[in-house]
């Protein structure tokens, strides 16, 4: 799992089972089952060359940990591009701020898969008014492919903003299996 934050809720988790349990869990349990952890959806990778990385982040609580993590990741040296759709009922200018969309070199606006999206021409000027250059494409699929074109093969992009998207960003790089990955 990619993230510190990923970590903190592990030890979270660990802790409060040993708080049940009245007791310290043994290390090797501990790391035999957390070794093997996915959590779809949530900083995943599923690509490579460039880093595919999606995240369900959909508030700025979110959006500010995705931020943590790419840049853990060492993403900031290379090209990003962001591919993002949101729900309508979003704040999208506070969600684009919290990512560091002024870090990325382009921000495909797209629209997730449900009756409340947001038209991805919202995500998209809000992208332009905050100083980073954007395009629309509708289809999450088609943005996707275009955000990899766009990011190169040493680039990294960044699918966020909804789960109904990452979703279809998920299906669009191959399913649940990271492409490349063992």
């Amino acid at each position: 799992m990619a993230g510190r934050h990923q970590c903190d809720n592990a030890a979270l988790a660990v802790t409060a089972a040993e708080a049940f349990l009245g007791t310290p869990l043994r290390a090797g349990g501990v790391t035999a089952a957390l070794e093997p952890l996915q959590v779809p959806g949530r900083a995943e990778i599923v690509g490579r060359a460039p880093l595919v990385l999606v995240d369900g982040a959909h508030n700025a609580a979110g959006a500010a940990a995705l931020r943590r993590t790419v840049d853990e990741l060492g993403a900031a040296a290379n090209r990003k591009v962001l591919v993002c759709g949101v729900l309508a009922g979003r704040v999208v200018a506070e969600f684009l701020t919290y990512l560091g969309v002024g870090g990325y070199d382009l921000v495909v606006a797209t629209e997730p898969g449900s009756p409340r999206a947001l038209p991805a021409d919202t995500v998209a000027a809000t992208a332009r008014w905050l100083g980073t250059p954007s395009i629309t494409v509708s289809d999450p699929a088609a943005a996707l492919a275009r955000a990899v074109d766009a990011a190169g093969p040493d680039g990294t992009v960044v699918g966020t903003g909804s789960l109904h998207l990452v979703g279809a960003l998920r299906r669009a790089a191959g399913g649940t299996r990271a492409v490349g990955l063992p």
